[in-house]
């Protein structure tokens, strides 16, 4: 094992260290890049104390996020939507990142991506001029089926500990199970990074797998709202909530949870729409800005399979979000006509897949890495617009 498992209440030796805030971040590029190439070649799981105090840190930028691009919820909290469609922020060109999946190297390659219409220069680059909107559709963790075998292997030295009972060395010491946390945590910790250096314009939004408690919602759990427990290959979502628990503690599993039940459920600019999975039913705006405390919404945008949203739900939920309230304007969609909607959520063969008449792009090619740029001065291409920057 690449580390000693901390005994129960070795985390609350510190208490101060769970809400103190890192200094300001540098948008120094070169330094930037250089720690997610760190964070990346790393063969230890990172500490608990660097972890925790990362991860309270992020969770603090999401919980204050500016409601110039992040309207407040009813409570006054930063609600589920990102809005960027306002004359000052539609101007900015927006990058569609799908699932990551533990792929730490997809989101590197992706600041390194040049971006021709800004004369060449780099997606980072961009993002330390606040000249680019960078946004993840979400799933962090869980390898899937490019470590098919890994998780397989780690299965074993999971069941041995949790159904025969064995001692649960067996499994925190598994070198399958701690190659796929590695993965898990250093691109964690670049995601971390990246929202601390440029807040308002890196984004992550909430996807079926940031659940990392492993929750199914039910109406007396306040916490859990769009969660449901998941499986694939084996018990993958179980695993890794019993390997954080006992590798580090309860509490770090509590901040990554509350890390994300802070993220956004979807962003809309001036040329399109962004959410981990195909709507699956019309909504209106002012149920995506609340929609983080209702588990209809969050389910309805993060769960959705091929085949299961109520035909048109894009196309109702583009003319919601950008009703101007100018009624010959909105009859005649001049607004939304040339905007697109992306999601990931379910794989797919090739660069994309259309739905929903063309109005629904999906993304997520889990062997490559595509990524999607959409510019303002024109309406999105997916033959032209989708960049392999692996």
């Amino acid at each position: 094992m690449s580390g000693t498992p901390r005994a129960a209440g070795d985390s609350l030796k510190a208490p101060g260290l769970l809400f103190s805030v890192p200094a300001v971040y540098s948008n120094d590029t070169n330094e930037i890049l250089s720690r997610m190439e760190r964070f990346l070649s790393d063969g230890e799981l990172p500490s608990y104390d660097g972890l925790i105090s990362l991860c309270n840190a992020v969770t603090s930028v999401l919980e204050t996020e500016d409601s110039s691009y992040r309207p407040y919820d009813s409570s006054g909290s930063p609600g589920g939507l990102l809005d960027f469609s306002s004359p000052s922020m539609r101007s900015l060109p927006v990058v569609v990142v799908p699932d990551l999946h533990a792929r730490g190297r997809f989101l590197l390659d992706a600041m390194y991506f040049r971006v021709d219409s800004a004369g060449g220069r780099t997606v980072i680059d961009l993002l330390s001029s606040g000249e680019i909107i960078v946004c993840c559709v979400g799933d962090i963790f869980h390898s899937e089926s490019r470590a098919r075998k890994r998780w397989d292997d780690a299965y074993q030295d999971f069941r041995a500990y949790y159904y025969d009972g064995e001692p649960s060395s067996r499994f925190l010491d598994s070198a399958a199970m701690n190659a796929e946390m590695r993965e898990n945590f250093s691109l964690l910790q670049m995601i971390f990074l990246l929202k601390l250096s440029f807040p308002k314009f890196f984004h992550v939004l909430k996807g079926n797998h940031e659940n990392v408690k492993n929750a199914t919602y039910s109406p007396d759990d306040d916490d859990g709202f769009g969660n449901r427990a998941f499986r694939k290959f084996c018990e993958e979502g179980l695993m890794c909530a019993e390997f954080i628990r006992g590798y580090y503690d309860d509490l770090l599993l509590h901040c990554v949870g509350c890390f994300e039940r802070a993220l956004p459920l979807c962003l809309m600019s001036g040329k399109c729409v962004v959410s981990h999975a195909e709507p699956r039913r019309a909504f209106r705006k002012d149920e995506i800005v609340g929609g983080m405390r209702d588990d209809n919404v969050v389910f309805g945008l993060t769960w959705t399979a091929n085949g299961d949203a109520a035909p048109e739900s894009v196309s109702e939920t583009v003319r919601h979000l950008y009703r101007t309230g100018n009624p010959i304007a909105d009859m005649l969609g001049r607004r939304t006509r040339d905007v697109v909607w992306f999601g990931g959520h379910r794989p797919i063969d090739g660069r994309y897949a259309e739905r929903q008449g063309g109005l629904f792009v999906q993304i997520h090619n889990p062997s490559r890495e595509f990524v999607s740029l959409v510019l303002p001065s024109r309406k999105f291409n997916p033959e032209t617009d989708i960049f392999d920057v692996g």
